[in-house]
């Protein structure tokens, strides 16, 4: 780990946080031949909270992004199925098979792939931690390493992130898309019949008000968590409920693992001057089933495609990459929102029923929403770009 490299000039590009998104654009911008830094406060291998679905789309990112193909990942990969169960409650509405299989991988392997790429290509890996960003004078400060400078510096540090501070977004807006994750890994042998054999992910409306609930099955265990934004009854008390309907037992409640998540609340203009937000810490995450992994290599790669355009005398930096989100990422953003705010609603007052309906009009499509080869508006055909 080349935590002591030699750094005392500056980068050209300092991405904070080595995540898959900051991992997409330190590597993006590394091929490039581009002095990178890479700046993070864990040491990797390091354990995430995340059910670590990965779609079609996800694959097609990591394909162009990082020339990593399904095989590459077979250390991390923990269940591969193209079935799926959506329920309200605990009663099924639809059982379906995808055109394309869903993939689950554990976060600790796949992200310590992603950043073994990013070194591979010459990113230099630093430990430490940001505590202020000055993007005029293009600088982060940190406690390890004093002052690090850059000429462009990209946030790939989270929903926490500290780079977001120096953009002053709207509190206000942020804060009311903010949504509450929890989640626990149960052992399949301590699981009670039938839950222990599940092999197919599930999703679960209905739960609460303001998300939904899940259960992603690995080799060994299963992964159940729920995800809502902030209302009247606690998150925990509606995942508690999920759980006593499953009859999952108390001594498998702990530890009960938890995370904001954007959902809904993308920063209008997550970039300014010198400084481009990417992934969470620009609320870049699909604000119906909280997907994240794919937006934010994407996010990220796109980040840095914008400063290899500014370096490279195209265009702008940050005017670059708001035309690559509008083009690619926020239509879809947008679409997503609006079926969540005009499901759920209809869910939490009906009942069942809207989301029995809207499935049998969806019909297989919604699969391929999900994966990406339609669009969430009106499910048209969806093409991505990379460029």
């Amino acid at each position: 780990m080349s935590q002591h490299a030699d750094h005392a000039e500056p980068f050209d590009v300092l991405v904070v946080g080595a995540g898959p998104c900051g991992c997409a654009a330190a590597l993006t911008l590394a091929r490039s031949g581009v002095r990178v830094g890479l700046l993070d406060r864990a040491r990797f291998p390091r354990p995430k909270l995340c059910g670590g679905l990965l779609t079609f789309k996800t694959f097609l990112a990591l394909e162009h992004i990082a020339a990593i193909r399904e095989p590459d990942l077979e250390q991390a990969v923990t269940a591969r199925t193209a079935n799926y169960h959506l329920y309200y409650q605990d009663r099924l509405l639809r059982s379906g098979r995808a055109s394309r299989p869903f993939v689950l991988v554990r976060r600790e392997r796949f992200d310590a792939l992603l950043l073994q790429r990013a070194r591979d290509a010459g990113a230099v890996q630093l430990l430490g931690r940001a505590l202020e960003c000055t993007p005029a004078k293009g600088e982060v400060a940190t406690a390890e390493h004093g002052l690090l400078r850059a000429r462009f510096l990209i946030g790939a540090d989270g929903v926490n992130s500290r780079m977001r501070r120096a953009l002053r977004p709207d509190k206000v807006r942020w804060h009311a898309g903010l949504a509450d994750a929890v989640e626990i890994r149960a052992p399949r042998e301590a699981l009670p019949e039938p839950l222990r054999h599940r092999q197919e992910p599930s999703l679960h409306a209905g739960f609460n008000r303001t998300g939904y609930g899940w259960i992603f099955p690995n080799q060994d265990d299963l992964v159940l968590g729920m995800c809502g934004l902030r209302e009247a009854r606690s998150l925990h008390s509606s995942f508690f409920g999920m759980l006593d309907r499953f009859q999952v037992p108390e001594s498998l409640r702990r530890p009960l693992r938890g995370h904001p998540l954007p959902y809904g609340n993308w920063l209008p203009r997550p970039g300014r001057g010198a400084l481009l937000l990417a992934g969470d810490a620009a609320g870049i995450v699909e604000p119906t089933l909280g997907e994240g992994i794919f937006y934010a290599l994407t996010s990220g790669h796109f980040a840095a495609l914008s400063v290899l355009d500014e370096l490279q005398g195209r265009a702008m930096a940050d005017c670059a990459y708001m035309q690559r989100l509008a083009r690619d990422i926020r239509p879809e953003l947008r679409a997503s929102h609006a079926l969540r705010r005009c499901l759920l609603p209809l869910v939490n007052r009906f009942g069942q029923a809207p989301l029995d309906l809207f499935l049998k009009l969806g019909g297989t499509a919604l699969a391929q929403m999900v994966h990406g080869e339609r669009s969430y508006w009106l499910l048209r055909r969806k093409h991505w770009r990379w460029d």
